[in-house]
């Protein structure tokens, strides 16, 4: 219930509007657009918000999907409260049965809005997994109470800079299970360290 629901299939045939066309529910609001409003967000919506988040990504994970693009403006959000997860283009199935002589790392690294982009996507080429989906929902979480972005970076690297700033610069046995040299490469002496801050 916590994903948009696929009303209709069409196909069009007749130019130039042909194409799949795909109908589903409408939605009044996205969850950006509520959390950068006056509206002011109380615990209990905060709350209710996260779970229902978290009830739609069960939900996708449980089919061994990864959204992959998690951000509040690919959550749909009704004047009652409810939330829906939305804009599956660029989700990714990784069911070890569908990958048969191929691993999942062939699907690209370059995925999700950089603001909500998992710090391995940005430092690493091996392997992501369904966590990628939770640091998203954990940026959801801190914007409800800062009602801005936690970690607004103008590049990659700079990204990973503001993420840093606020978690503390990771041990060097971390640097190390990244596998890459660019990850190396942006933690070693002389760039600054930072303290976790609370």
């Amino acid at each position: 219930k916590n994903i948009i629901n696929l009303l209709d299939l069409d196909i069009v045939s007749e130019k130039p509007y042909d194409g799949l066309y795909c109908y589903q529910e409408l939605i009044d609001y996205d969850l950006a657009r509520v959390i950068h409003s006056s509206v002011q967000l109380s615990e209990f919506h905060i709350k209710s918000f996260l779970y229902q988040i978290l009830c739609g990504l069960k939900y996708i994970h449980s089919a061994d999907v990864i959204h992959r693009d998690l951000k509040p403006g690919n959550i749909l959000c009704t004047i009652h409260g409810n939330l829906k997860i939305c804009d599956f283009g660029l989700a990714r199935g990784v069911s070890p049965q569908f990958f048969q002589g191929r691993t999942v790392s062939h699907i690209t690294n370059y995925v999700a809005t950089r603001w909500y982009r998992a710090p391995e996507l940005i430092l690493s080429h091996k392997n992501y997994s369904k966590a990628i989906d939770m640091w998203a929902v954990g940026c959801i979480l801190a914007e409800f109470y800062g009602r801005k972005p936690i970690f607004m970076g103008q590049d990659s690297l700079h990204q990973v800079s503001e993420i840093v700033k606020v978690l503390g610069t990771p041990s060097r046995e971390d640097v190390i299970k990244y596998g890459s040299s660019r990850a190396w490469e942006f933690f070693s002496p002389p760039k600054p360290q930072y303290k976790k801050i609370p």
